[in-house]
């Protein structure tokens, strides 16, 4: 019961906050960074790890979001909305079920998911190719796509349901001529606040150097690498 009662909050704060954000109609998409950004100072960084995605850093009432742009663009968009459960939640915030379920929730809305999916449907040649562009629409993970529409009761627990995101892709190479810039890295490096505040609290000493390596570890290796060095010696 406790997983659906956090559940249940997940998808009506998702629903709060879609109410006040205007998105056209649509979906949000790649406009999740920016709603990211008026909450947190967004980092971006390249990280050459297939297994991170980001973090959440809070540095002296300050919100910092870091954003691997080494991973494809369907996955950061992603992890941007499931960071912005991390600041927005006022329950079930560390809940991985709820974090999950506000995720897809904002970045496919049920109704106009419902809406967009039985069109996709009549408009394609099988379910997968159906998925495939309305995960293109979405700016979403193939999987997590399939997830959703199966909570929605949308797709049945078939194959697609327990594909991976390299199995999507294998598909989509063998059966469509025209690839998706978001299966693809957008590379790129922004991390100057972060640095510059971190530096700063360390000049007033309200940071030790070791809290400063920690804090700038993904943000900036080679600082990070040069204050641990300082606090070991």
């Amino acid at each position: 019961m406790t997983e659906d009662i956090a559940e249940l909050f997940a998808e009506q704060t998702a629903a709060k906050f879609l109410s006040a954000t205007p998105t056209n109609g649509g979906f949000i998409g790649a406009d999740i960074e920016r709603l990211l950004a008026e909450r947190a100072t967004v980092i971006y960084r390249d990280v050459a790890d297939v297994s991170y995605y980001g973090a959440l850093i809070q540095l002296k009432q300050q919100n910092f979001a870091i954003l691997n742009t080494a991973q494809p663009l369907r996955q950061r968009y992603y992890h941007a909305a499931h960071t912005l459960w991390d600041l927005i939640a006022t329950s079930y915030q560390s809940n991985v079920t709820a974090r999950t379920t506000f995720t897809t929730a904002i970045m496919l809305p049920a109704r106009h998911t419902v809406a967009t999916w039985h069109r996709l449907q009549r408009k394609s040649t099988s379910p997968e190719t159906a998925l495939l562009r309305l995960a293109d629409q979405t700016a979403m993970p193939y999987h997590v796509v399939a997830q959703r529409l199966a909570a929605l009761h949308l797709l049945m627990p078939d194959d697609l349901l327990y594909r991976s995101e390299t199995d999507w892709l294998v598909w989509r190479t063998a059966h469509h001529n025209f690839p998706s810039a978001l299966d693809r890295p957008l590379h790129m490096v922004h991390f100057d606040r972060l640095t510059t505040d971190v530096m700063r609290y360390l000049e007033h000493d309200q940071l030790t150097t070791n809290d400063a390596a920690q804090l700038l570890h993904n943000a900036n290796p080679d600082l990070a690498q040069h204050y641990a060095a300082r606090f070991n010696a």
